[in-house]
């Protein structure tokens, strides 16, 4: 196990975090260069690159922290579904961060934001699915995370756009019950309908006897 890094180590890598966050609010990741953050975060070139490789490794490093987040057991609420218990720490997350989150989400070049936050909500979706399946229910694929994310995803955008008076718990809500029920349905096979045997085919009626005019 890496030991734990040193209070200024985190200090100088929360700063530069925070700056590659803000910078890329202000105009995008792909117009962040390593200067740019370097000057937002007051640090040396020299101290940067003692501790990334470049600005990619910052931002998967941010992720990194995000999935180990999510790793981290989570006791579901009393009578909340058991399925999806990233999602409320998530909406606790864009609460917290609402202005970040919503503009990192909804730029039109958050493609380096969003790919690799779908691809950590749907390993995290995925390794949720497999736990149920082992209780009776056929294996996850890919449309089915790929369902459970996107849906995540547009609730989250749907709240922050429309609704940020709402509380992450009330979101969490909304979200299960959106969800929940049909990703249970597309798991559990549906019953075969019973063959029907000679012994339940009814004979056929006669035919009603004319009557006399």
């Amino acid at each position: 196990m890496r030991p734990e890094p040193d209070r200024r180590v985190r200090r100088t890598r929360r700063a530069l975090h925070d700056a590659l966050l803000a910078l890329m609010v202000e105009k995008g990741y792909d117009a962040v260069s390593v200067q740019d953050i370097i000057d937002r975060a007051d640090v040396g070139r020299s101290t940067f690159y003692s501790h990334f490789t470049d600005k990619n490794a910052l931002l998967r490093s941010g992720f990194e922290e995000l999935r180990s987040e999510l790793e981290r057991p989570v006791a579901p609420p009393r009578g909340r579904a058991r399925l999806f218990r990233f999602s409320l720490p998530m909406f606790e997350h864009a609460r917290d961060q609402q202005r970040l989150v919503h503009a990192l989400v909804a730029r039109p070049d958050s493609g380096p934001v969003l790919g690799p936050l779908q691809q950590i909500l749907g390993d995290s979706v995925r390794a949720e699915l497999a736990a149920f399946t082992r209780h009776g229910a056929g294996p996850p694929d890919d449309i089915l995370v790929a369902y459970v994310v996107g849906a995540f995803l547009a609730v989250m955008t749907s709240w922050l756009d429309t609704a940020p008076e709402k509380t992450p718990d009330e979101i969490d809500q909304i979200f299960h019950r959106l969800v929940a029920p049909g990703v249970r349905s597309a798991l559990v096979p549906p019953t075969a309908p019973r063959a029907a045997t000679s012994n339940s085919v009814s004979a056929p009626r006669p035919a009603p006897r004319a009557t006399g005019s």
